[in-house]
Formats: structure tokens, C-alpha cells, sequence
């Protein structure tokens, strides 16, 4: 994964409260950016982001991501 595309799915973390808020801010806008650039595909997202795919579950669960979320902002 290049650093722009990181870059684009980075959201303003400034003044986003503690550390712990600012990592699940970035982490869910990373998953969600990277299920919208590769048409929802959860197993080539998992296999991009260096995770299993029961541990990207685990996120899109811990994180309120639902595949409808994804689809509406593509």
C-alpha cells in the first residue's frame, strides 16, 4: 500500500480527542476507504491491510462499519 493512498484515507485527527479516539478514527477510515477502492472485496482488503480476514470482521464489527455504510458513500 503506497503512502498517498494512506494518505487519502487519513482523516483530520487534530483536535480529535484522546489517542485511543484518534487510532479508531483512522482506523475506520482506512477500512473504509480501502472496502470502497476495491468494490467491497473484504478478503483483498484484509490481505492489503496485513490481517486475517476474521480480524478485519472483527474490526468492521468493533468499528460499526456495515456493508450498506460502504456503498453509500462509493
Amino acid at each position: 500500500m503506497s503512502d498517498d493512498y494512506i494518505t487519502t484515507a487519513m482523516p483530520n485527527l487534530v483536535g480529535s480527542g484522546t489517542l485511543k479516539e484518534a487510532v479508531r478514527s483512522y482506523e475506520r477510515a482506512l477500512i473504509l476507504e480501502s472496502l470502497r477502492a476495491n468494490s467491497n472485496d473484504k478478503r483483498k482488503v484484509a490481505k492489503l491491510l496485513g490481517i486475517s480476514i476474521s480480524s478485519l470482521y472483527r474490526k468492521l464489527a468493533e468499528l460499526s462499519i456495515e456493508d450498506h455504510a460502504v456503498e453509500e458513500r462509493a
